[in-house]
């Protein structure tokens, strides 16, 4: 059955919308003031290399530390309106096999977006992200 949920208790927020004044500024800061390093915003390309950060299907190579680069993504709208992205298309590097996913490329796979929560140092209230797991390889 596991644990049960712990509710957090916010005196100061009263409902789970962001005004959009306060959502632009937490997109606009730089992933070290979130207690999980997350950007606000990144700008992708074609060929950065990337590492995954999820077991989402181990039988298609797709487990946490697999180094990959970015081949291509597609996108949606968010609910401000703003370009999202919604799912990562990647070739893997050296794989332990051949992966082959019926419309891809060999090799390429698509990673999906999660929901995890994010505390940003000078936010007032967590709040949620659709993120789509991986790491930038520098």
């Amino acid at each position: 059955m596991g644990r049960p949920k712990k509710t957090l208790i916010d005196p100061v927020r009263k409902s789970n919308v962001i005004a959009p004044h306060l959502q632009r500024i937490l997109w606009d800061q730089p992933p070290a003031s979130s207690n999980k390093h997350v950007a606000g915003k990144l700008t992708l390309c074609v060929g950065l290399p990337v590492m995954l950060k999820h077991n989402d299907a181990t039988e298609c190579c797709i487990t946490k530390g697999a180094e990959a680069t970015v081949v291509s993504w597609q996108t949606a709208k968010g609910p401000e309106g703003q370009t999202v992205l919604d799912t990562l298309f990647v070739k893997l590097k050296d794989p332990p096999k051949t992966v082959k996913i019926e419309g891809l490329p060999e090799n390429v796979v698509p990673i999906t977006r999660h929901t995890t929560a994010t505390c940003g140092k000078w936010a007032i209230a967590s709040h949620g992200r659709l993120l789509v797991p991986f790491v930038l390889i520098l």
